[in-house]
């Protein structure tokens, strides 16, 4: 019996390994390059006005995320069934292979050997032979679906080149240290408002105060005071403070960091990331890229984070401060949550895997040093999404959203909050904070308004929900008293922020990856062809102005000193009143 359950356990522990093997070799689905999408997307630009085309459109997408994340799961599920298939082909082997054999009953001694005897060798050598071949094959496959091949916590590693040759200390201890609120209280509000210091700017909300221009030209260098090209690709954002504009560009084997003079876009300094150990076969798609997250600023540090895991600090003069490896494990667009630099801690969200995998957490680095100030984990699966740091009270809290909760995290230590059940698989949208709501999307499925609370508020704190015309990327802006959401084939919504109302809503002939902004109390719209349509909030719509760049961006623009920084595919460019 032992024998008959090693081989069945053998034999299914190859089907499975053979079926991981061709869902590995499948080509992934990717929107951009699908030719069915492409096909429909070359119509629209044919029939831009036909409803018809733009909702296959949107079937067509929501059809390959959904094959994508079949793929990955049936991955995930084949590991956990071809652990359990070796485990009992093991205890059956050994059953087998070292089960005693009965003694022959007493007869006539006969010379010919035991044909019993022989077959349960013959068994026994087969069976080890069936272990050997699954267990050496089997087990790396396993290994790579069930979690990722380093399930702990990131070490860190060798600084930059030039920097000083004292590690710091590595700690692996999540409890707050001493020093983590005061840490907390010492964030500069005002001085934060002022500048464009990480993604959508100030608190992550898409807001800037001051004025900002509603006309150039940029085919023709109307009004475009400055245009920069980047050595290196990347999808993030710009940020500004004190004069200086920070971008990162990375391809398959170079990851950098770049600082511009914000006044005449001359390239400052330029420095290469590298790390021991980091992975060297990296998978991305092609909207994500190899620098997708934008870096972070506060005047005293610049620090970047790239799709391999690397993430480096410099000083304002380029000086390395320090490098490491994040260690990052699967994301199945390739890792793009960008960092927030905040008081002295770095927040920095690691979303990955599935929700019941326990590889997801938030963690708070030490700017100057690289070294864990605190780690909390995240019951939730792999997303795209950005965290934010806002003051909710009297105290300041990390809002982060990954499949299925939207989290608050206290700043000072890590710990939860605050939680609800809101987010699905395929999280992409950053959440915002306005009107004491949290706005939290489920890519492509709902948009939620929590209210802050304590403990989890899924049943109690969901003011309103809407599941019409919800961005799968694209993240929302508000003033507090309304709320816009975009998609990316060019649906505004304007919504009440506090009743959840829709008041109105608007096909715009474009499609969009950047976020919308709110400057100098103008709505901020950002194409992907480089056309940037500017409206006026209010109950209708009211567009002002359409102004092109000539060039295709995917990036979201950064505001500062009555000027707008936009990255383009090939250059960064300064958007300025009247040309100097």
């Amino acid at each position: 019996m032992a024998a008959a359950a090693a081989l069945v356990a053998g034999a299914f522990s190859l089907v499975v390994g053979a079926l991981l093997v061709w869902n590995l070799t499948l080509q992934r689905p990717d929107p951009q390059d699908d030719a069915r999408m492409k096909s429909l997307k070359d119509e629209l630009v044919r029939q831009s006005n036909s409803e018809q085309i733009r909702q296959k459109i949107r079937a067509r997408d929501i059809e390959l995320r959904s094959e994508f994340f079949r793929r990955r799961e049936l991955a995930r599920r084949g590991g956990y069934l071809l652990v359990g298939g070796l485990i009992v082909l093991l205890l059956s082997a050994g059953a087998a292979v070292w089960r005693p054999v009965r003694p022959a009953r007493p007869g006539p001694v006969n010379d010919e050997p035991d044909v019993r005897q022989l077959l349960a060798k013959q068994a026994r050598w087969s069976v080890a032979a069936v272990v050997l071949a699954l267990v050496g094959g089997a087990l790396g496959w396993a290994a790579v679906f069930v979690g990722g091949m380093d399930p702990g916590v990131p070490q860190l590693a060798a600084r930059a080149p030039d920097a000083p040759t004292t590690a710091p200390r590595p700690t692996t201890s999540t409890a707050p240290r001493p020093t983590t609120v005061r840490v907390a209280r010492s964030v500069a509000v005002d001085e934060i408002r002022k500048q464009w210091g990480r993604f959508r700017g100030p608190f992550g909300a898409g807001v800037y105060d001051g004025q900002a221009p509603t006309d150039w030209d940029g085919n023709s260098d109307r009004n475009v005071l400055w245009k920069t090209p980047i050595p290196l690709p990347g999808n993030n954002s710009p940020v500004v403070w004190a004069g200086r504009v920070f971008v990162t560009g990375a391809d398959a084997n170079r990851r950098e960091v770049y600082c511009l003079d914000a006044e005449k876009g001359g390239l400052l300094w330029r420095r290469a990331v590298r790390t021991p150990n980091a992975p060297v076969d990296l998978e991305v798609m092609k909207d994500t890229g190899y620098a997708a997250p934008t870096a972070a600023a506060d005047g005293r540090r610049v620090c970047a984070v790239f799709a391999n895991g690397d993430i480096a600090c410099f000083d304002p003069n380029g000086g390395p401060l320090w490098s490491r490896n994040l260690r990052l494990k699967e994301n199945a667009y390739g890792y793009a949550s960008s960092l927030d630099l905040i008081g002295d801690l770095l927040i920095v969200q690691l979303d990955e895997l599935g929700p019941d995998d326990n590889a997801s957490r938030v963690v708070a680095l030490d700017p100057n040093t690289g070294e864990e100030v605190w780690s909390a984990p995240r019951p939730t699966g792999a997303s795209w999404t950005s965290p934010i740091v806002v003051k909710v009270g009297e105290r300041f809290c990390v809002i982060a959203c990954g499949n299925p909760y939207v989290i608050a995290h206290d700043l000072a230590d890590g710990e939860d909050i605050w939680r609800a059940e809101v987010i699905g698989a395929d999280a992409a949208p950053s959440p915002i904070y306005a009107g004491r709501l949290v706005f939290a999307i489920n890519s492509g499925a709902e948009l939620s308004a929590v209210r802050p609370g304590t403990g989890d508020v899924t049943r109690t704190g969901i003011v309103w929900k809407a599941d019409e015309y919800v961005p799968d990327i694209v993240s929302p802006v508000s003033d507090g008293n309304l709320l816009w959401t975009l998609t990316t084939d060019g649906m505004l919504v304007c919504y009440d922020a506090a009743a959840g109302s829709r008041l109105w809503t608007k096909e715009l002939d474009a499609g969009f990856q950047a976020s919308p902004s709110l400057a100098g109390g103008r709505l901020y719209l950002l194409a992907e062809s480089g056309l940037m349509i500017i409206a006026q909030p209010g109950p209708a719509y009211s567009e002002i102005a359409r102004c092109p760049l000539g060039e295709e961006v995917l990036a979201s623009p950064a505001f500062w000193n009555g000027r707008i920084y936009i990255r383009g595919r090939k250059h960064l460019y300064c958007i300025g009143a009247t040309k100097q």
